[in-house]
C-alpha cells in the first residue's frame, strides 16, 4: 500500500512523464504492491486545498525515494513555511477526522477483535501525534505527548507487521484466531487472555495521550463550541474550576487529601457529565499509592458511593475513574475484570468496558434518551 508523489518543477514537465509514468506504475501493480499515486509541481504541493486536505497531511510525512535531489530539497525547505501559514486549517481538520475515526469505534479501545490501525489507542494515532507535533513543532504539550506514545510504537508496528505476514495482505484486524497465535509468537507462549491486557495497556497509553492532544488542539479553536463550552465555567465551585468542558482542581492538596473527597471530585463530574482535565486526571495518578491505602484505612461511607451511583452522568464518572486508576484502588476487584477478554456472543468489548457500557445506556434510560447503542 504505496502513497507515491510524482513531483516536478513546473506544470509544463507533466504531459512528457505521462506515458513513462504510466508504465512505471503498471510495472508495480505487476509486483503485487498496491499503489496511490499522482503528479504534482512543487508550487501546488505549497498551495492550499481546501477539498484534499489529505494531500497536505500525507506530506508530512514526505521522504525522498529517487531522483533529482534539487527538487525533492526545494520542496522540503518550502513546506515548513506553507504549514507555519496554514497551521491552524490543518489541525481542524486533522481533529475532525480523529473524531469521526473514534467515533466509529465508540471511542473505546476495548474491542475484543481490534483495528490494530484505525481504533483509537492504534497506530493511527500514532501517526496523528506525529503529524501535530510536526504542525506544532514548539509546543511543548503535544511533544511530551508524542513522546508517551514511544513506548507503545514496537509494539504495534511489529504486531502489524505479524498480521499483515499472516494475512498475506494489507489487514489490521486482530481476530480472536491471531490472538492466540500472536501470544504464542510474539509474547512467548503467554496466555493469549494475558497478552492481550499487554496489548489494552499500550493502546491505553496512545490513547490517553491523543485524547490530551486533542482536547489541548481543540481549545485553541475560537469557534462558537468552544464558546459554548466556556459558558459551563459557571459551574465552578470553591473547590473545581471548569473551564474548556474539563475540571480542574483549586486545590489539589486538598481534594485528594482523602478518599471521600476524592470520590467527590467524581460525584461533581456525575452531575455535570464533564470530564477531568489533563492536569487533574495527572494528580490524581500521582497521588494512586497513597490512595489505595485511604481506601483501605478510610473508606468513604455508603451514602457517598450512593450519591455517585445515582448522577445523571454515573458512567461517564466511572470511566474516569478506570482512565486515572482510581477504580482501581477503590475497588481492588475490578483488576480481575481490567482488560479481560470474554470470548462470547454478549460482548463485544473487554468485560471492564462492557460493564462501563452496560451503565451508559442505563444513564442514557435514565435521562430519557432513545439512543442506546
Amino acid at each position: 500500500d504505496i502513497d507515491m508523489l510524482i513531483l516536478v518543477e513546473e506544470e509544463s514537465d507533466l504531459p512528457a512523464i505521462k506515458e513513462p509514468l504510466a508504465d512505471f506504475v503498471r510495472s508495480l501493480w505487476d509486483q503485487g504492491l498496491r499503489v496511490s499515486q499522482s503528479a504534482r509541481t512543487i508550487a501546488e504541493c505549497c498551495r492550499l486545498h481546501e477539498q484534499n486536505i489529505e494531500l497536505h497531511i500525507s506530506l508530512l510525512d514526505l521522504r525522498y525515494l529517487c531522483g533529482d535531489p534539487a527538487v525533492f530539497q526545494e520542496l522540503e525547505q518550502r513546506l515548513p513555511q506553507f504549514y507555519q501559514r496554514h497551521s491552524e486549517a490543518l489541525i481542524t481538520r486533522l481533529t475532525e477526522l480523529a473524531r469521526q475515526r473514534h467515533a466509529k469505534f465508540n471511542d473505546t479501545i476495548y474491542h475484543l477483535e481490534p483495528n490494530i490501525k484505525e481504533a483509537p489507542g492504534g497506530i493511527r494515532d500514532i501517526h496523528l501525534l506525529s503529524w501535530l507535533a510536526r504542525l506544532l513543532p514548539h509546543n511543548e504539550a503535544i511533544r511530551s505527548s508524542l513522546a508517551e506514545s514511544f513506548e507503545a510504537r514496537p509494539f504495534f508496528y511489529t504486531l502489524r507487521c505479524y498480521l499483515h505476514q499472516r494475512y498475506g495482505r494489507d489487514n489490521n484486524l486482530l481476530s480472536f484466531e491471531l490472538q492466540d497465535e500472536a501470544a504464542r509468537d510474539l509474547g512467548a507462549g503467554m496466555d493469549p487472555a494475558e497478552w492481550m491486557r499487554l496489548y489494552y495497556q499500550h493502546a491505553r497509553q496512545t490513547w490517553q495521550a491523543t485524547r490530551r492532544t486533542l482536547d489541548y488542539t481543540e481549545s485553541l479553536d475560537p469557534s462558537l463550541l468552544r464558546q459554548f463550552r466556556d459558558r459551563r465555567s459557571r459551574l465552578s465551585t470553591s473547590e473545581y474550576t471548569v473551564s474548556r468542558d474539563r475540571v480542574y482542581l483549586r486545590n489539589p492538596a486538598e481534594t485528594t487529601h482523602s478518599a471521600e473527597a476524592v470520590l467527590r471530585l467524581f460525584i461533581f463530574c456525575a452531575r455535570h457529565g464533564i470530564k477531568l482535565s489533563w492536569d487533574a486526571q495527572r494528580r490524581l495518578r500521582a497521588y494512586l499509592p497513597v490512595l489505595g491505602e485511604r481506601f483501605i484505612s478510610e473508606p468513604p461511607q455508603w451514602n457517598v458511593w450512593s450519591e455517585l451511583l445515582s448522577q445523571p452522568y454515573t458512567s461517564l464518572a466511572l470511566l474516569e475513574m478506570e482512565e486515572t486508576g482510581v477504580l482501581k484502588a477503590a475497588i481492588p476487584e475490578w483488576k480481575v475484570v481490567d482488560g479481560l477478554v470474554c470470548r462470547d456472543f454478549y460482548h463485544r468489548y473487554t468485560v471492564d468496558e462492557h460493564t462501563l457500557v452496560a451503565i451508559g445506556v442505563v444513564d442514557n434510560l435514565e435521562r430519557g434518551q432513545s439512543d442506546t447503542s
